[in-house]
């Protein structure tokens, strides 16, 4: 299946959860975020597989079983509210609430509701092979032949006389404010995966007629929830180093060094602002 897409083709597949975060023949965003912010420690996490990601944060955490209670309203009743069955999770009745408020938060947000009253799929794996992967490496041409694998949380198709595809990703944070939600979309490359996630979904959708959507809810009370979208600036931002994390990759595979920017020659050291600041 994954051999026969075509380049600048996408297609749905109907994996589980597990079965997308355990593939190892595709390239998630995580992944790309990974060898933009350490070669070495992606080649041991996902090529070599010496090492394995710590386990997740408490706010990681939190935010999982927000999507669950949020896109799988099911499977939270059975797993977390009844915990039934060998994948029920075991937390006490004070997180239930919080995560149910949350879910209640969400769902009466006016956007959120019209999105709901389309047509959707939540949590559908997309595989895509982009274009542009080519390389030149001492002088021969290297061919890029990388598929990538998204997992919307929300996508929903308008067909009007204008198509319109939205994707919609869910964001537990610490603020909804605007200027606060930004600082959160840079320090964690939230505008890569934007932009990865809404070209995709266009190649998918085989229209450029696509938007992308955040949906912000707060993890303390009263869990206020706002909806961002990125202006072109960012897309364009995330766009760029997502297509030049995957030529990288490409090349790196090819030549075998994993090395960082910082491990060749010797580099002149500045102290931060702060410490200076502490001698005045």
């Amino acid at each position: 299946m994954i051999r026969e897409l075509e380049p600048g083709r996408a297609i749905p597949v109907a994996w589980s959860a597990q079965r997308y975060h355990a593939d190892r023949g595709t390239v998630s965003r995580g992944q790309l975020v990974d060898l933009i912010d350490d070669p070495p420690r992606y080649y041991a996490l996902h090529e070599a597989r010496v090492v394995e990601r710590g386990g997740p944060t408490r706010a990681m955490s939190l935010g999982t079983l927000a999507h669950l209670a949020v896109l799988e309203s099911g499977e939270f009743e059975r797993r977390v509210i009844k915990q039934v069955g060998e994948d029920a999770v075991p937390i006490g009745p004070q997180l239930v609430d919080q995560l149910q408020r949350m879910r209640a938060s969400v769902m009466s947000h006016s956007m959120v509701g019209a999105l709901a009253t389309n047509t959707h799929v939540t949590e559908r794996t997309i595989l895509w092979r982009p274009l542009g992967q080519d390389v030149e490496v001492d002088g021969q041409v290297v061919h890029g032949d990388l598929v990538v694998r998204v997992r919307p949380d929300l996508l929903v198709a308008i067909d009007d006389d204008q198509p319109l595809g939205i994707v919609a990703d869910l964001k537990t944070t610490a603020s909804v404010k605007p200027r606060e939600f930004a600082r959160s979309v840079a320090k964690y490359r939230y505008h890569l995966q934007a932009a990865l996630y809404r070209d995709a979904v266009a190649a998918l959708f085989e229209h450029d007629n696509v938007k992308f959507i955040f949906i912000a809810v707060a993890a303390t009370e009263p869990h206020e929830v706002a909806c961002y979208d990125l202006d072109e600036d960012a897309l364009e931002l995330g766009r760029n180093q997502y297509r030049r994390a995957l030529v990288e990759l490409v090349r790196r595979r090819h030549t075998g060094d994993w090395s960082a920017p910082w491990h060749k020659s010797i580099h002149t050291l500045s102290l931060p602002r702060w410490a200076r600041e502490s001698e005045e």
